[in-house]
């Protein structure tokens, strides 16, 4: 149970340079896929599908 004081409970290390390296390999790819159109252009209209647009 946590009350006022008590410290947060802090993820492991790992957990959190597993999570910052997901997420720069979902950007990396993401802009790596400027160099082929077609896949951004699907990429693009999936997003447009997805929002409801």
């Amino acid at each position: 149970m946590r009350t006022l004081f008590s410290t947060p409970v802090r993820k492991p290390r790992w957990q959190s340079f597993a999570a910052a390296m997901l997420c720069g390999l979902v950007l990396a790819l993401t802009f790596m896929a400027y160099f082929a159109p077609d896949l951004m252009v699907a990429l693009t209209n999936t997003v447009w599908a997805l929002c409801g647009f």
